[in-house]
């Protein structure tokens, strides 16, 4: 759901209140969880399919996370140091 809300959000247009460090603290937060969350999954006793299933999901939050950064990067997030240059 919040990968949902966020890849929404990446698709709203640059002049929008998204700004750089919202978008670091959702790549920070989701690779906390899930690089815990795959830690957590493939040394405990469970089924394949539930560890196939939640890697797919780890990867697509990964994606989600490069997508976010790579905006930020290439300027067309808003930040605090745009505001400098208008």
């Amino acid at each position: 759901m919040i990968g949902v809300a966020v890849a929404a959000l990446l698709w709203i247009p640059a002049s929008s209140r998204i700004t750089k460090p919202a978008l670091y603290l959702f790549v920070g937060w989701s690779l906390v969880i899930w690089t815990r969350s795959m830690v957590v999954n493939w040394t405990d006793g469970g089924s394949i399919q539930f560890k196939l299933v939640h890697t797919t999901l780890a990867v697509g939050f990964g994606v989600l996370c490069w997508w976010a950064v790579s905006l930020s990067r290439s300027d067309l997030v808003s930040g605090p140091d745009q505001a400098d240059r208008q």
